[in-house]
């Protein structure tokens, strides 16, 4: 029936009192689903009676039946005039369901209906924030005050909302007050306490957690609260304790399994993380944070594919969870997914502008794509926003290294603007506080100056100025390892320990060189090696070297646990053979872990560290003024200053059809990764090519990204060009190619063109191991001599050209004279056998190793 003002009247089942009054005496006493059968026994009769609807709404809610409790409410409340705690029951129903700002807008319905009432417009507050409409939520708040000055909950909320806002001041304070209030609400405290620790404030916070259990000493949410700022603090022991006494009585507590596994995970235990990243989640499905830290812990543990899945259905369940995004995105990156991981990465700065860690993540990406001028947009609008951020200033200095030049004055240019970046960032002051201090030392090692090397130059200056501020930071993390260790005294008759720190007890470079050959060739009797492997994944490499050593350690733990892994086993030397590329090796290697520290040329770059003693070269490398190239002191070893082993990987079956060359071509081979090649050499292979016109040249691909590729495409196309010449005539490109199919290529190649400034060395080894001649020109420092170390050590010394002109010449000479290739295979296998054999690198590394314990050779 219609009236006047268009609104249809609603017939309304009378009420059942006894029954509606048994159901919610049962919801009071707890017991919900005896008041779920009186309601339904009431609806069974009268559909539409809206008190049994509400009735029902509740003892559904009570089991977390969210949408058939919404569903009985929306139907108890229809068009009619209700009680306002119904909209704000509703609320709750939306905010469970996933519907922050339904939630929000039932609770605006509520505070219309009931305006005088404080406590529906802090819950008002409450739900904007969990909508995202701060303005809304700070002026529902202050309107609860303004009615109810004296509320704990309406500060408290207050100090929520301003935190959300950025104005973490004015939150702090209002957060105080709120405890002025709280009588005896733990709850108030554990909310400033929360607050001081995301502030940084890790002392004012454990005070604070310490006053709520003062008021309620069972009260998980301060136990668990404290052990979170415990465990910032470093003081990891006693967080455990603290979550273990938790789980003593709630064994289901789901958010104290989750915490305990975070400090689990964080103190290296990844098995017993991992265990209880997965109790969590059972406890709480329904809780994304569990779901996201287990995804962690499984990226961290190698199972990247299953981490992959957690952190979808963690974002599943919070779309808006940053964290979930950027280590999202990191999994993907490690997938080789670029793409989705710059998309996950940009979603994590999209829901969290302030959020660091994704920035810094996304612009060292950019930079390993190749993509220069996004990473460093990405991290300089990061810079401009929080200037103090000093991992992400660190990041910032490495994206002014390109990864490869369009022509030498940018080179000149990026260096320049790198060294800026670095006195900027050496005249900052540390962090004292212990979290942004910890944030700051796990930066060391995530990026890299790896390549400031391929530059060309010496960089011994440049490196001071990064080693001096890496082990300051460091000593300032860890200073019970800043000091040098006293050396222990020498063992009589027995051997001295020796550790080789190293995350390349794989199939890699460093490796086959130097790490195996001195694994195999040092005298146990005289020197007991302790190997310290920083990954957690165990192949036939490691293997090996666990049966060379002594004593052997691998896995994942944190920089800490090594050091005093290390430290304990009291060493009288500690060899480092790469400082450059291994992340965990870096913040090592910058503590003082052994009265003697020494690295070699598994990244042929002086470490410019002052906690590092000596750098171990080769005397057949090393130029007459090489002491000048390194902050250590050089110690050329005899030699190649090791001895490679024979080649251990099958090659594939490739044809010269298969990669595009033909048969009577002659293939110059030119293998090396695309950042050794500088600009001012690119005009070597259009000279080469004009003199043999059936040349071919022969390069590999760049593995992350097509832009790095491209512009090394460009620039052989444009040195071609400027020549005459057509370098799509000449030239291959294979992209990225498996070990397998590298050694493949190398049996086809006629001539291996070694690259300038940095030269081959494992690639100059297995190109003459396939009897491949190697045609080099050796550069002012170190590595960029290897190629010619190696061909004088095998009697090849008319390889080794004296200038550019003499390095075109011979590559022209040798591709006219087949039968001199022919005859030179002969030579190069009895040279490299001379070399196979030689064991005085060996000699004079155990010479210098028992020289550091004072012991003779």
């Amino acid at each position: 029936m219609a009236t006047g003002t268009g609104v249809e009247q609603v017939a309304v089942p009378a009420r059942q009192p006894d029954a509606i009054d048994r159901g919610i005496d049962a919801l009071r006493a707890g017991r919900a689903a005896e008041a779920e059968a009186i309601f339904g026994e009431v609806l069974a009769r009268h559909p539409a009676q809206p008190d049994a609807l509400n009735g029902m709404a509740l003892a559904l809610g009570r089991r977390g039946a969210w949408a058939d409790a919404l569903d009985h409410l929306d139907r108890a409340i229809g068009h009619r005039t209700v009680p306002a705690t119904w909209h704000a029951n509703r609320s709750l129903f939306l905010r469970n369901l996933g519907r922050p700002h339904d939630a929000m807008l039932a609770l605006a319905d509520a505070v219309r209906l009931a305006p005088g009432h404080a406590a529906l417009r802090v819950q008002l507050g409450e739900a904007a924030v969990a909508a995202g409409d701060l303005p809304r939520a700070v002026a529902a708040l202050r309107e609860a005050l303004a009615i109810e000055p004296v509320s704990a909950a309406g500060w408290s909320g207050l100090g929520t909302a301003l935190e959300a806002s950025g104005a973490v001041a004015d939150a702090l304070a209002a957060y105080r007050t709120a405890t002025e209030h709280a009588g005896q609400m733990p709850e108030v405290w554990v909310n400033l306490a929360n607050a001081l620790n995301r502030a940084g404030r890790r002392p004012a916070a454990l005070d604070a957690f310490d006053r709520a259990l003062a008021l309620r000493a069972d009260f998980p949410p301060a136990e668990i609260g404290r052990a979170v700022v415990l465990h910032g603090l470093g003081r990891d022991a006693e967080a455990l304790d603290g979550l273990d006494a938790v789980l003593a009585r709630y064994p289901d507590d789901a958010n104290a399994h989750n915490n305990r596994a975070v400090v689990l995970q964080d103190t290296g235990l990844l098995d017993a993380a991992i265990a209880g990243f997965r109790r969590a989640l059972a406890l709480a499905p329904d809780d994304p944070v569990p779901r996201n830290n287990l995804g962690s812990a499984l990226h961290q543990a190698g199972d990247t594919g299953t981490a992959i899945l957690c952190f979808h259905q963690a974002l599943a369940i919070r779309p808006d969870y940053a964290e979930a995004h950027n280590n999202l995105g990191s999994a993907l990156e490690a997938e080789g997914d670029h793409d989705g991981a710059v998309a996950a990465y940009g979603r994590a700065l999209d829901r969290k502008p302030d959020y660091r860690r994704p920035r810094r993540n996304l612009a060292g990406l950019l930079h390993t794509l190749g993509r220069q001028e996004a990473a460093e947009a990405v991290a300089d609008e990061g810079l401009a926003q929080a200037p103090d951020d000093l991992p992400l200033r660190l990041h910032a200095a490495f994206t002014r290294l390109r990864i490869l030049y369009r022509d030498m004055d940018e080179r000149d240019r990026c260096r320049a603007a790198y060294r800026r970046e670095l006195e900027a960032l050496a005249a900052m002051p540390l962090p004292t506080e212990p979290a942004a201090l910890g944030e700051l030392a796990d930066a060391i090692g995530a990026a890299q100056p790896f390549y400031l090397a391929y530059q060309g130059l010496n960089d011994r200056d440049l490196q001071r100025l990064y080693g001096d501020f890496v082990c300051r930071v460091m000593a300032a993390r860890h200073p019970e390892f800043a000091d040098r260790p006293a050396m222990p005294p020498a063992p009589a008759g027995e051997p001295i320990r020796v550790g080789v720190l190293s995350g390349f007890f794989r199939l890699h470079s460093n490796w086959k060189i130097p790490i195996q050959g001195w694994l195999e060739d040092l005298d146990p009797a005289r020197v007991a090696l302790h190997g310290y492997y920083t990954q957690a994944i165990e192949g036939p490499e490691a293997a090996r070297a666990r049966a060379l050593c002594h004593r052997f350690v691998a896995g994942q733990r944190t920089t800490a646990a090594w050091a005093e892994t290390i430290r304990a086993d009291r060493l009288h030397v500690l060899l480092v053979p790469e400082i450059g590329m291994d992340p965990v090796t870096v913040r090592l290697a910058a503590l003082r872990l052994a009265p003697v520290q020494a690295t070699s040329w598994g990244h042929p770059q002086t470490s410019g560290m002052p906690t590092i003693d000596h750098f171990l070269s080769s005397a057949l490398m090393e130029p007459p003024d090489g002491d000048q190239h390194y902050s250590e002191r050089l110690v050329r070893l005899p030699g190649l200053s090791f001895r490679p082993l024979p080649p251990t990987i099958r090659p594939d079956p490739v044809t010269r059809a298969d990669i595009g060359v033909p048969d009577d071509a002659v293939l110059f081979w030119c293998c090396q990764s695309l950042f050794k090649y500088l600009p001012r050499d690119d005009h070597l292979f259009p000279a080469i090519a004009a003199r043999v016109p059936r040349a071919r040249f022969v390069f590999l691909g760049y593995p992350a990204g097509g832009e790095v590729g491209d512009l090394f495409r460009r620039r052989i196309v444009g040195a071609f060009a400027a020549a005459g010449l057509n370098a799509q005539h000449y030239c291959r490109f294979l992209g990225t190619v498996s070990p397998a199919r590298f050694a493949g290529v190398n049996r086809l190649a006629d001539i291996f063109l070694d690259s300038l400034g940095w030269s081959g060395c494992n690639s100059a080894l297995e190109a003459l191991d396939a009897g491949v001649p190697v045609v080099t020109l050796p550069g002012e420092l170190m590595r960029g001599r290897h190629a010619a170390a190696i061909l004088r050590r095998a009697g090849l010394d008319e390889l080794v050209a004296g200038s550019v002109a003499e390095y075109v010449a011979i590559a022209t000479a040798l591709a006219h004279d087949p039968a001199r290739r022919a005859a030179l295979r002969q030579r190069i296998a009895a040279g490299r056998a001379v070399i196979a054999g030689d064991r005085a690198p060996a000699a004079g590394l155990q010479a210098y190793l028992l020289a550091q314990a004072g012991l003779p050779a």
